[in-house]
């Protein structure tokens, strides 16, 4: 039984280093302009994703399919709509090199040491990290998405004391996107040079919408459009009502987390109960017997 399968993991072994070596001969040059732009601080080893491009290539596998659409969007509001495809495509090709390329190390460490426990890790692993980076990416997708909701209820106050003020939406807008260097400001500067450059300003205000892919963003930037489609004066009317609603959601959440960050502490306290139980406990009964 042990001679079957040590013959399987060689031959196993065989037939991955085999693919792997075609793979290279066959797509580490195609790939190699876009593994050289892939920044080694946010992907491990991009050097070998050609592997995960080949593959991708191979199985004609459609990265525009319905299935990714929301790893898509989610790219979008991390990266913007110019450099999302692009991420999508280094995330699916690490995901298949990891898987790959590990299943391989754990096929060849076991056929060398007759130990099978080497391929589970090789699959465990290769599968682990391919789970986690997605997993970072959705981390970095919170913690920015909590960044421009914590900003938001400033950003809108701003914006309709100066148009109440009676300055026009561009001139308020460009004022308020330099009054900070949080991240939603940033992405008002960014906003303000796509109008500079001659982008029309509903179009420019949906980009923001879809980089800030936040509910209360979106609503913000359907008053704003609908606004500046029907030339309506109530725009500020609108945004101050707007303003009140986000300022009393923010303030909701903060109850919320604090009341979370209570509970959490409910568990150290505990402990700390019954250690000091203990050491008091303990002697008491020491003495006793």
């Amino acid at each position: 039984m042990n001679h079957i399968i040590e013959y399987f993991m060689a031959t196993a072994g065989s037939i991955c280093y085999l693919l792997w070596v075609l793979l290279y001969l066959r797509f580490h040059r195609k790939f190699q302009h876009i593994t050289d732009v892939i920044n080694p601080k946010e992907f491990l080893f991009p050097q070998i994703y050609f592997i995960g491009f080949g593959l991708i290539e191979i199985f004609r596998l459609d990265i525009n399919n319905e299935k990714f659409k929301s790893f898509y969007r989610s790219l979008v509001e991390l990266k913007g709509e110019d450099l999302a495809k692009f991420y999508q495509l280094v995330v699916l090709g690490a995901q298949f090199t990891y898987v790959i390329t590990l299943i391989l190390i754990g096929l060849f460490l076991g056929s060398i040491t007759d130990e099978i426990l080497f391929i589970f890790l090789g699959v465990i692993t290769g599968f682990a990290l391919a789970f986690y980076i997605q997993y970072d990416i959705k981390l970095k997708l919170n913690a920015r998405r909590n960044n421009l909701k914590a900003s938001f209820p400033e950003v809108l106050s701003k914006l309709t004391l100066l148009l109440n003020a009676g300055l026009v939406l561009r001139e308020a807008w460009v004022k308020v996107a330099f009054s900070s260097d949080s991240l939603l400001y940033q992405e008002m500067r960014i906003t303000s040079e796509e109008i500079r450059n001659g982008l029309s300003d509903q179009q420019a205000i949906s980009n923001f919408a879809k980089r800030c892919a936040l509910k209360e963003i979106k609503k913000f930037a359907t008053i704003v459009t609908q606004n500046i489609q029907k030339g309506s004066t109530e725009l500020t009317n609108s945004l101050k009502l707007l303003t009140i609603e986000n300022w009393e959601l923010k303030r909701h959440e903060i109850k919320r987390k604090s009341e979370i960050a209570g509970q959490k502490l409910l568990f150290p306290i505990g402990i700390m109960f019954i250690g000091i139980l203990l050491m008091i406990m303990v002697p008491i009964f020491t003495n006793l017997f």
